[in-house]
């Protein structure tokens, strides 16, 4: 519209002129240029500060910038559909630059965020000599807006990250409300607090009983100062569980946390921002019913050699003793191909006056001359990987039959993978 303007003033002023066409309006010697405050050139770029590279999309003017009368969301706007924007920027000489990962984009399809610097008289950006208004229609006056996309690559989603431990799905807890089940919630980059709402109506982190839903009090409070950690206290884990039968609990966080530079969790860790971290955990209450394996909880096990043997600690949730539990009847052993592995070679030893630790031993060698030479673990490591199952025929001292699978229910073999890296 301005162009407008200024041409049409322009037109009728030449047609009222009955000028010698030999001699020009205004000698080229005299045309001046105006002095004005503008953008000379934005692209995707990677520049050094500090000998530390940084890539990003860089601003350059033609004349060095007031820092600070640059501000987000007032004259300096970040848009598009598919760019995630922090808020942060950095200022500099003639330039403002933002650094990926103050913005992402979150597919690398076609991602062209728009930049828009204002020039608008009261709150436009401004030089930083002469108090210049940015002209940012290149018109030659001062005002109007900066506009422009960028094309850009590389700058995807930094994966905003959450983690929960303990790692083991199962977890034996006694019945005593003194001592507390803790949680550790663990983000891969400080989260801003104030987007982590607890003891609310609206509250992004809960715990509750899958069979319900009903909701487990606990308490939180940040494991360190710099807001990367978590601790979940539930006090008495095991009364929550009803008659002390094993029952499952839900740590539930919700995609709505962002850390400190604005980027949203990637909750269910698709690599996108939003979703859900949801992790269920077997709450077994010491001294109830079912007879478990307690240890080792994990289902997949690294062991390291000893001297001449290796050893696994197993111990259950009952008593159950050397009369309940005969290696040779009880223990099968096979090799990642299935081929059986002679029961002759293996141990198991009580612990003395426990009939609920024991260990499990056998010759470094056995695996070798069962299983061959090993699995490739992609990393230039060979394995051997023994499958170890204990019959659910195994009962306690008191009669209670094993739940080997875990489910709440007397029955399932127990079933772990112990993983022995060739010596």
């Amino acid at each position: 519209m301005k162009n407008i303007l200024i041409l049409i003033p322009l037109m009728i002023l030449m047609a009222a002129c009955n000028c010698d066409e030999s001699h020009p309006l205004v000698g080229g010697d005299e045309l001046e240029i105006p002095d004005v405050f503008v953008v000379t050139n934005i692209s995707y770029t990677t520049i050094i500060s500090d000998n530390v590279e940084f890539e990003g999309i860089q601003v350059l003017f033609n004349q060095d910038v007031n820092p600070e009368l640059v501000i987000d969301s007032l004259n300096f706007f970040v848009e598009g559909a598919d760019v995630i924007y922090s808020g942060n920027f950095w200022v500099w000489e003639n330039r403002i630059f933002l650094p990926c990962g103050d913005f992402y984009c979150q597919s690398t399809e076609d991602c062209q965020p728009v930049i828009r610097l204002s020039g608008e008289p009261d709150t436009g950006i401004r030089s930083l000599e002469g108090d210049k208004l940015l002209d940012g229609d290149r018109d030659g006056r001062p005002g109007g807006d900066f506009v422009q996309e960028v094309s850009v690559t590389g700058c995807t989603f930094p994966g905003f990250r959450v983690f929960v431990f303990p790692e083991e799905d199962t977890i034996f807890v006694p019945d005593d409300p003194e001592i507390p089940l803790i949680f550790e919630v663990d983000f891969s980059s400080p989260a801003d607090p104030n987007t982590v709402r607890f003891d609310t109506d609206t509250d992004n982190i809960r715990i509750f009983r899958q069979n319900d839903d009903a909701g487990i009090p606990f308490n939180m409070q940040w494991a360190d100062g710099g807001f990367s950690g978590l601790d979940l206290i539930v006090y008495g884990p095991g009364s929550i569980c009803e008659g002390l039968q094993p029952c499952v609990f839900r740590v539930f966080i919700e995609g709505s946390i962002y850390n400190l530079d604005g980027v949203q969790l990637d909750g269910d860790g698709n690599g996108e921002p939003g979703g859900n971290f949801i992790k269920d955990y077997i709450i077994v209450p010491e001294g109830g019913p079912l007879l478990q394996v307690k240890s080792p909880g994990e289902d997949t096990i690294w062991l390291d050699w000893g001297p001449d043997t290796a050893t696994v600690a197993i111990s259950f949730s009952l008593p159950v003793g050397p009369n309940n539990l005969i290696l040779g009847r009880d223990f099968s052993f096979f090799c990642s191909n299935g081929a059986s592995i002679d029961r002759s070679h293996f141990q198991f030893i009580w612990e003395e006056g426990s009939e609920e630790n024991g260990r499990l031993e056998f010759p470094y060698w056995v695996p070798g001359e069962y299983c061959g030479g090993g699995v490739d673990t992609l990393n230039g490591q060979f394995v051997n990987i023994m499958k170890v199952v204990i019959s659910d025929q195994v009962q306690s001292t008191g009669g209670v039959q094993l739940d080997g699978d875990y489910n709440g229910v007397a029955g399932g073999d127990a079933v772990k993978y112990f993983i022995l890296p060739l010596p």
